[in-house]
């Protein structure tokens, strides 16, 4: 009797784990997150799928050299990174107005990501940027 009650809580702590399991949110990748991101942008701004193809390029290659070059607190190398980024989707997008609609949906970008962060996050953490170099998080 006291086996089976044993065998008992040991399957029922098992299933609680295999359940545990099941409820983490998935992780997303970078290179999915990025075509999310240019996927909202796409809305904004009309893109062919090359160059929608080659702004999720620019940014993860934007995010790997930021991750190479341990960027995060230079703010030199940030800066740097982020003009050849910026430079290399203004090449792509191939014209000026469509340049600005995307630099104004960045900044919508920073601006929801701030008011999902909360005033008293933003004043722990100023200036801090995730990996996209915009605002803290995705």
């Amino acid at each position: 009797m006291k086996k089976q009650i044993l065998l008992f809580v040991l399957l029922l702590f098992y299933a609680l784990g295999a359940m545990a399991q099941q409820n983490r949110p998935k992780e997303v990748s970078v290179e999915e997150q990025m075509k999310i991101f240019v996927d909202r942008l796409a809305k904004k701004i009309d893109m062919t799928k090359g160059q929608k193809d080659s702004v999720v390029f620019a940014y993860i290659q934007f995010i790997d050299d930021v991750q190479k070059y341990r960027a995060d607190n230079n703010a030199k190398v940030l800066t740097f990174l982020m003009k050849t980024r910026e430079d290399k989707i203004k090449h792509l997008l191939h014209d000026e107005k469509k340049y600005d609609q995307y630099l104004l949906f960045l900044e919508d970008m920073k601006t929801q990501n701030q008011q999902q962060q909360g005033p008293s996050e933003q004043q722990q953490n100023p200036g801090q940027q995730n990996r996209m170099g915009h605002g803290r998080t995705l």
